[in-house]
């Protein structure tokens, strides 16, 4: 397998087995384990969770290298005093989610980093880095351009974009609840080899509700390596509110802050459409005669740009 350039600043995470998962149960420092849930300082391998309630202080050159491991920040995982570090493994990924934040104390900035396969992916000197974020320096065995992932109506449009390809047999996409465990939802056929730019795209029902997503490259012989993790961008909402819910699936009211033009689908969870249709300078909507049987929908409104998606029940 080459050695290859990915032109993307944050690689993402493979799917190992843990030997423990540590979450936070108070602010203090990481070395003390009367703040980790396992009763133990974290030690490599482990997935590491910081509860949004806490801070956790490095203060210490901390090295956990020996086996990949994960760090999830819901709160603050703060670098204090000079010689404070993190080491980890190849492999290894740090996930900052929105309102976490990964901050430097000032004092002895110059020394602050996390290193990750020897390579620095955050310094002191670089400020507090805010969620969300995902920090891991794997390389690509093909050279990435972009990977993003954006859902409406719980369909999710993947896309990714290829500067060259070397003995590249297929993508895998991979969704992730909580950035830690992995499913594999689709293999797509990779160029095998290439010195083009080609784009790919592909598009799945978002029933597991997935957060994180993940694509892994296989070459013709069998070896794998992990491409960028990337949140599923969501566009922004409207909002309404749906009523009754439940209700016996005859007539539904649709209540909008403003006055607009809506149009409104329902579908159900397998992304079958039951009903559409266009509302004009209203905000005040009555669905009639929709003689929907007994399950769970999701009702879209959406206008422009804009859009919002309301689980409705029928019983």
């Amino acid at each position: 397998m080459k050695t290859l350039i990915t032109l993307l600043a944050f690689i993402s995470v493979f799917s190992y087995a843990r030997t423990a998962t540590c979450t936070s149960i108070a602010s203090g420092n990481w070395a003390d384990p009367l703040i980790w849930s396992c009763g133990v300082v974290p030690a490599p391998g482990d997935t590491i969770i910081i509860d949004a309630a806490h801070t956790v202080t490095v203060s210490v050159n901390t090295d956990l290298t020996g086996t990949p491991m994960v760090i999830i920040v819901n709160g603050v995982l703060l670098f204090d005093s000079p010689g404070a570090k993190l080491r980890l493994e190849c492999g290894s990924s740090v996930i900052v989610n929105p309102g976490g934040s990964i901050q430097d104390s000032g004092n002895g900035t110059p020394s602050h980093s996390i290193r990750i396969c020897g390579i620095d992916v955050w310094l002191g000197s670089s400020g507090t880095l805010l969620g969300p974020v995902v920090l891991s320096p794997i390389p690509l065995p093909v050279e990435l351009v972009s990977f993003s992932a954006s859902e409406v109506l719980r369909s999710v449009d993947v896309t990714w974009t290829t500067a060259s390809e070397h003995n590249n047999d297929f993508f895998t996409i991979l969704g992730s609840v909580d950035g830690s465990s992995w499913d594999v939802i689709e293999n797509i056929n990779g160029a095998g080899n290439s010195t083009q730019t080609l784009n790919y795209s592909f598009s799945f029902t978002n029933s597991m509700n997935y957060e994180y997503l993940r694509l892994d490259q296989t070459d013709y012989d069998g070896e794998s390596s992990s491409s960028p993790v990337v949140r599923i961008d969501r566009a922004a909402h409207t909002e309404i509110n749906v009523y009754p819910n439940p209700s016996n699936g005859e007539n539904l009211y649709v209540s909008l802050a403003e006055y607009g033009d809506y149009t409104i689908t329902i579908v159900d969870l397998n992304g079958r459409h039951v009903f559409e249709d266009q509302y004009f300078s209203t905000n005040n909507i009555v669905l009639n005669n929709l003689a929907l049987q007994s399950g769970t929908f999701l009702l879209k409104v959406s206008s422009g740009s804009e859009e919002t998606i309301e689980k409705i029940m029928i019983r």
